[in-house]
């Protein structure tokens, strides 16, 4: 993909998901099968993380490629049951489901902004071109257009891991607590805890 226009990368996601669709689609009958509930799920439970990862990386590839809609249409299909010259705009609307290419964006804009939140957002402010094909982090320009609250300053504090905290934790028996043998390990700063026995 050295024209970085992401259509190889979603030409394969379109392969991969399809296959997936094809054996959920087997498991359908007119009188048996699963329900159009449980079909739902698995499109949003199963296939469409299968189809965002890693979204806000080639978002911009949408605009050039149809393959994803096309793969919308064998969802709606599996689901409702449509016949498949069915428009799939129609079962989109009858379905509940959000177009294809407003859901890239949608995720697109979530993982922009939890990576801006956390300041792992690389490059947020600079407009990177490649040709005449925009780059991913124009997708700060759209959500600062269309949704500039969520660029507002956040109080959420990166996770972060304390392995080596220095803690020491010393249980001491019974017996040693009786003699008194067990003060001797003790420091000035020490904490010591004491319970019944309870669990």
């Amino acid at each position: 993909d050295s024209k970085l226009n992401w259509k190889p990368h979603i030409e394969w996601k379109y392969k991969k998901t399809l296959n997936s669709i094809f054996c959920a689609k087997r498991a359908i009958g007119k009188k048996w099968g699963l329900t159009p509930n449980i079909a739902m799920w698995i499109y949003k439970a199963i296939i469409l993380p299968r189809v965002m990862y890693g979204v806000v990386v080639w978002w911009p590839g949408i605009k050039k490629s149809s393959k994803l809609l096309k793969l919308e249409h064998h969802v709606c299909m599996m689901v409702s049951g449509a016949f498949r010259t069915t428009p799939t705009r129609g079962m989109q609307i009858i379905l509940g489901i959000t177009p294809i290419d407003v859901t890239v964006k949608a995720y697109a804009m979530q993982a922009m902004t939890r990576l801006t939140t956390l300041g792992e957002w690389i490059h947020g402010d600079v407009g990177l071109h490649h040709g005449l094909q925009a780059s991913h982090t124009t997708i700060k320009e759209t959500v600062s257009y269309h949704c500039p609250e969520a660029l507002m300053p956040s109080d959420e504090i990166k996770k972060t891991y304390i392995w080596n905290t220095g803690l020491k934790c010393i249980i001491q028996s019974r017996e040693a607590w009786t003699t008194q043998a067990a003060n001797r390990y003790l420091l000035n700063y020490d904490i010591v805890c004491y319970t019944d026995g309870s669990r």
